[in-house]
């Protein structure tokens, strides 16, 4: 009896060893959680569109995102729109960095994502990635979402 006691421990620790070891693989860089992120979908002689997203750092450390990349695009840049002579103009930005503990909303009209050189048409309910890299080397991936045209104006038909 005391032989199968051992035995169950041990495999217990080994059972605690494989999922401690998952968790920290898996979840090395949960400080960064990319939310929301969607696009609109596009017309077929469109060739840039921009994306918008929720980032949150829940890590105490300020955390830079350098580059942004995908697959549906020849060139993806972080841009901030300013004025400039009471026009609003888009900024290109070399980097963000999202502060510790806080919180970071690309959305239109401000802080946001553009997509240059786009080699395929955005429709609705089309899914993508988008990867992101820090300059601590942490690489980051999220889904985003292509969302209706309409909704961007606010178009909606009624469903009757």
């Amino acid at each position: 009896m005391i032989f199968l006691t051992k035995k169950f421990l041990d495999l217990k620790k080994l059972i605690f060893v494989f999922f401690f070891l998952f968790y920290k693989l898996t979840f090395a860089n949960e400080g960064l959680v990319l939310h929301g992120g969607y696009t609109f979908e596009t017309y077929p002689t469109q060739k840039s569109t921009s994306i918008y997203i929720s980032i949150f750092n829940n890590s105490k450390e300020d955390i830079i995102l350098d580059s942004v990349s995908c697959e549906c695009a020849e060139k993806a840049e972080f841009h901030t729109r300013i004025l400039k002579n009471d026009i609003s103009v888009m900024k290109k930005l070399e980097q963000i960095k999202v502060e510790a503990l806080s919180e970071l909303y690309l959305q239109p009209e401000g802080l946001h994502i553009m997509l240059f050189g786009l080699n395929k048409v955005l429709k609705d309910f089309d899914e993508f990635d988008i990867k992101f890299s820090s300059s601590n080397k942490f690489q980051y991936k999220t889904t985003i979402k292509v969302l209706n045209k309409n909704l961007k104006f606010n178009k909606l038909k009624k469903i009757q």
